[in-house]
């Protein structure tokens, strides 16, 4: 999740032992949700390329481990519903929380808010 814009997608299949793996598969997840809604190839290189460096840590902040919770409960119900991940169509459901109203966002949704970020710093 991007705390400025709540976008989000899902990673699966991540544990403690392949954990190293954590970074790579992360900026491939980017790089798909950027590709799947529709940003061009430059903005997609500008915004990788600000993943080049990664460190995961701990967060204190408690608006941004609200917001992570309330779209991990988000995930979890769709994905539940459509059958666990064996029968979710998990492009179908990223698509659909990053474009639910966000109060955090003065009620625009996440992929309003990124592509008005992305959009203004490529001029």
């Amino acid at each position: 999740m991007n705390e400025r814009t709540l976008l989000s997608f899902i990673i699966y299949g991540i544990r403690k032992d392949n954990i190293r793996n954590f970074p790579l598969v992360f900026i491939h997840g980017v790089e798909q949700l950027l590709t799947i809604e529709g940003f061009d190839d430059f903005i997609i290189d500008r915004v990788l390329e600000e993943y080049s460096q990664m460190n995961l840590t701990k967060t204190n902040n408690k608006s941004l481990l609200g917001n992570m919770n309330d779209l991990v409960h988000l995930y979890t119900d769709y994905v539940l519903h459509e059958g666990r991940f064996k029968h979710a169509d998990l492009p179908d459901i990223i698509h659909k929380i990053n474009r639910a109203p966000q109060r955090n966002l003065v009620r625009r949704n996440s992929i309003e808010a990124a592509r008005e970020i992305l959009n203004k710093a490529s001029h």
